[in-house]
């Protein structure tokens, strides 16, 4: 029987050292919006979509996988 609820217990870690450093930080500008909070509306920015250019991730040779070049997040 699974575990009701289990979305409790989980948490997701990203490991920005290791992301900047595989991607040496280097990213190019693709779009920039306003950004205004909906829980406050005092607290307001940009939000940045940025290409990655660079990534030197060593993924392994037992699968094949796509590297992040070219990806936007």
């Amino acid at each position: 029987m699974p575990i009701a609820n289990a979305w409790v217990f989980t948490e997701t870690k990203f490991k920005a050292d290791e992301f900047l450093a595989n991607t040496h930080n280097l990213y190019r500008l693709v779009s920039q919006r306003p950004y205004t909070s909906k829980k406050n509306p005092n607290e307001s920015g940009v939000t940045l979509t940025l290409l990655i250019t660079k990534d030197e991730t060593e993924y392994g040779v037992d699968k094949k996988m796509d590297w992040n070049v070219t990806t936007m997040f």
